[in-house]
């Protein structure tokens, strides 16, 4: 199982062994620093949801989240060319 996580338009993934405790205040998740080694604590409160396997877990965090279109300026009423 994953867990799903988005804030700021940014998602992520965890395995759910990296769980180390969950309250009001959000999840607690164990990682580790792959340039060196050592072990860091991150604290997420953005949950989106869960899925079962590694596949939809990374198409999860692929996916582009919706952006909406810039705002058109409107047409003066009387243009001149």
């Amino acid at each position: 199982m994953y867990l799903c996580f988005e804030a700021d338009e940014k998602r992520s993934a965890f395995p759910e062994a990296s769980l180390i405790s969950m309250d009001e205040n959000g999840f607690t998740m164990k990682g580790s620093n792959t340039r060196t080694g050592n072990t860091v604590f991150l604290k997420l409160n953005a949950f989106q949801g869960a899925v079962e396997r590694y596949a939809q877990a990374l198409q999860w965090v692929r996916r582009a989240p919706k952006k909406t279109p810039p705002p058109t300026e409107r047409l003066p009423n009387n243009p001149s060319f």
